[in-house]
């Protein structure tokens, strides 16, 4: 099994808004992180992207407290001038994606969990699905 993974905000929203048909298994690949079978990590900018998304769904308070929770249990990992260069220099057409690829590579990540997997189709760090990532 995979010991150091990045979760995609797409997996972490499917857990914390419990949307159908993919929080089970988005849950599932969480877990092994809160649980300690594996070591999960969450880039910074995407916890800034979760934010964003929740700010309607939840009290400021409250929005806070679900952030601090998240990252206590997935350390943040820095998006800083190396990380946007290199995604800026890429082929991956999103750079968002970009930036969560070289986030993971330059961090010694080597599993993105994503259901996205179309568009990592040129990253340098392997990408799965939460299903994937759940049989392994």
């Amino acid at each position: 099994m995979t010991n150091k993974v990045l979760y995609d905000s797409d997996v972490l929203l499917d857990c914390i808004l419990k949307r159908e048909p993919h929080y089970i298994e988005s849950s599932k690949a969480l877990y092994k992180a809160v649980n300690h079978r594996v070591k999960g990590f969450i880039a910074s900018h995407s916890v800034l992207n979760i934010a964003y998304i929740l700010r309607k769904n939840y009290s400021n308070s409250e929005l806070r407290s679900l952030l601090k929770e998240l990252i206590s249990y997935l350390p943040v990992i820095s998006v800083d001038s190396r990380v946007i260069n290199k995604a800026l220099d890429s082929d991956i057409k999103d750079l968002e994606d970009a930036v969560i690829n070289y986030s993971a590579e330059l961090n010694g990540v080597s599993c993105i969990i994503t259901r996205n997997i179309d568009d990592y189709k040129n990253s340098t760090v392997l990408a799965v699905t939460p299903y994937e990532f759940n049989r392994q």
